[in-house]
């Protein structure tokens, strides 16, 4: 991902599936179909999209898998400048919301042992020129899939994280002085805090920071940073 030059050796290395065994697979005949598209028209973003599905179809890669690749190749764009540029772009709800559900996935993988609690996302949907931006996960004694809430925030940024602080003991406030990101955790819940960029909510981000809470729990955190 991280390389200038992709070079023969480095298709050579790829991992790539028993192609003679799934060339008349579901999957292996519809990236076939869309390759054979490709060489006849341009693809649309929808079209390119579908042929990522195909592929990662093939190689049977699960959702947290397929968020590691997508994001990987937009961490890699990072190289140019209008991946940059899209990197520090605000983030909006919509990524959000990608991360959040990433994160619960994670969760929900360990909730599903004993089938009595789940997780509730709450989004604050802050001021697109908020410098932050804040989730909260609150752990429910209900059973059934997480959810994911798009709130309303009770003030601007600096109200809603004087409520978290509150809840927590934390000064939040001052802690963001000298950090860039913040997992706070309070009884039963734990808020995110971080730069309002698009690159610190991404989906892989969601994956990493959920095994950072569960590693948390298991050492009984209160409040990390």
């Amino acid at each position: 991902m991280w390389v200038w030059r992709l070079k023969l050796k480095d298709i050579v290395a790829l991992p790539a599936p028993a192609l003679r065994e799934h060339v008349e697979s579901k999957a292996g005949r519809r990236v076939a179909e869309l390759a054979s598209a490709l060489e006849r028209q341009p693809l649309d973003a929808d079209d390119w999209s579908e042929l990522d599905d195909a592929v990662f179809d093939l190689y049977e890669l699960d959702d947290a898998d397929r968020i590691v690749v997508r994001d990987g190749l937009f961490r890699a764009s990072w190289q140019w400048n209008a991946g940059r540029e899209g990197s520090v772009a605000p983030a909006g709800v919509d990524d959000l919301r990608h991360y959040a559900e990433a994160f619960l996935g994670t969760m929900d993988a360990w909730l599903s042992a004993s089938n009595r609690r789940r997780m509730r996302a709450e989004i604050y949907d802050l001021a697109s020129d908020a410098p932050h931006r804040v989730i909260r996960f609150v752990l429910e004694d209900r059973p059934g899939p997480s959810v994911v809430n798009v709130v309303a925030p009770d003030g601007p940024l600096r109200a809603v994280l004087a409520r978290i602080g509150d809840r927590t003991e934390v000064r939040i406030t001052e802690e963001l002085v000298g950090l860039r990101d913040l997992r706070v955790h309070g009884r039963d819940e734990v808020s995110i805090i971080k730069p309002a960029a698009h690159r610190h909510w991404l989906g892989v981000c969601g994956l990493e920071d959920a095994d950072a809470v569960v590693r948390d729990s298991a050492h009984g955190a209160r409040r990390t940073w």
